[in-house]
């Protein structure tokens, strides 16, 4: 059986990375390897003296951090189930032998839904995840990234004349119906740096499931946990999220520089389609076909950000993550296909309607 998935560049799969005299530095973008688990998946893992473990995920480059989504089952209220909080271990692999180990911590927790670092002390290329065994029944996915956390943000609060969670919503997109950060719940941006002027869009996906225990506010505040708390970026990475039932919702605010394509973020508008949407990789995430709906809804915030800031909508400007920069596989096959649609829509004033 299939033990993992792996949403791993092309260029980080050759092997390990040699010593490297330069310090690690962060990723900037969703690049780090990236490795998830379903239940059925978890419970099939090589069990070792109470443990179970997960294959070597390795990276090309140094990392320092082990960022988790872990899910718990939850009871129909979203509470967690009675299961304890699994103990999840990190483990430094140098050479196939077990180096220094770390407990991860939790960091965001809402219900059943955790985010977890585990940090090294001395950078990596290799790691294994161990899942206490008595802990297994409980989870209903885990998910982990490599990456070395960023200093993007500070622990200094926006402007506090804005409130938390409505910050730069301007009225041209409150008019188009975009869902202000409010609406889901968001957290304070913290310390982002300003970039208002934009000439360029980038398409993506989230890599994960399309809800949170049938919540999408949940799964938005979980994604901006993981970004804020493990990856250390000072939001969500994008500017905005469309969920399959074709809502727009506000992410990192359209006045800040994004974090979401490495080197071309001066500029570039990210919109991020919650979901998986690649034909392998995606496994127990849900349909790798996007909806028309959340592609009406890309098409509709395309428009409204292409109409505002003057960017023509074209092959040119408003391209997928993997057009804008090479070695990943965002934002899935499935949507690389629709992008046409995507953009065709958005020039179409009468469809899917106004905004």
């Amino acid at each position: 059986m299939k033990i993992t998935r792996l949403h791993v560049p092309l260029t980080m799969l050759a092997g390990l990375a040699g010593a490297c005299a330069a310090p690690p530095t962060p990723h900037d973008d969703d690049l780090a390897p990236r490795a998830e688990l379903d239940r059925a998946e978890l419970l099939g893992l090589a069990r070792v003296d109470g443990w179970l473990v997960s294959p070597v995920l390795t990276s090309a480059d140094p990392i320092t951090r082990v960022g988790l989504l872990v899910n718990l089952d939850e009871a129909d209220d979203g509470s967690p189930s009675e299961a304890p909080l699994p103990l999840v271990r990190a483990v430094a692999m140098d050479d196939g032998v077990p180096g220094e180990q770390v407990d991860a911590a939790v960091t965001w927790r809402e219900g059943g839904a955790l985010v977890l670092n585990a940090d090294f002390t001395t950078a990596t290329t290799a790691v294994v995840v161990r899942i206490r065994e008595q802990d297994a029944a409980g989870l209903h996915g885990v998910a982990w990234e490599l990456f070395v956390p960023s200093d993007e943000g500070t622990d200094e609060a926006v402007d506090a004349t804005t409130p938390n969670t409505e910050q730069w919503l301007a009225g041209w997109l409150a008019d188009s119906g975009i869902k202000t950060r409010a609406s889901w719940g968001a957290r304070a941006s913290r310390g982002c740096s300003s970039n208002t002027s934009k000439s360029k869009i980038a398409i993506h996906h989230t890599v994960t499931g399309r809800t949170l225990n049938g919540s999408y506010p949940r799964r938005l505040r979980q994604i901006q946990a993981f970004h804020m708390d493990s990856r250390g970026w000072c939001d969500v990475g994008y500017h905005f999220l469309v969920t399959a039932d074709g809502s727009r919702w506000e992410a990192r605010p359209i006045g800040y520089l994004g974090a979401h394509v490495g080197g071309v973020n001066t500029g570039n508008v990210g919109i991020s389609l919650v979901g998986c949407f690649h034909p392998s990789g995606c496994g127990g995430l849900g349909g790798t076909t996007p909806p028309e709906a959340i592609l009406n809804g890309a098409a509709r915030v395309v428009r409204t950000v292409a109409r505002h800031y003057g960017i023509a909508i074209d092959s040119t400007h408003v391209k997928g993550h993997r057009q804008w920069a090479s070695g990943t596989a965002c934002p899935g096959d499935n949507v690389v296909s629709k992008l046409s649609t995507i953009r065709s829509r958005a020039k179409d004033a009468s469809f899917p309607g106004p905004g």
